[in-house]
């Protein structure tokens, strides 16, 4: 799982930066607005259940 989060943060500071600097990116409005503020309320409610340190597994629908 750590290798996982810590190629995520490379990329991003890296690769993604290092492009940035040499062609600047340009955000839609709506990334700003709508995905980014989702992809925090996500990310977030990932951390709780990692710090709840419960296991995470599917609901089973029981049928009559």
């Amino acid at each position: 799982m750590e290798n996982v989060i810590g190629s995520n943060i490379y990329n991003i500071l890296a690769v993604i930066g290092l492009v940035a600097v040499l062609v600047p990116i340009r955000v839609s409005v709506s990334t700003k607005t709508i995905e980014l503020p989702l992809l925090v309320v996500f990310t977030v409610g990932a951390l709780v259940l990692l710090a709840a340190r419960e296991r995470v597994s599917r609901v089973e629908e029981r049928r009559s």
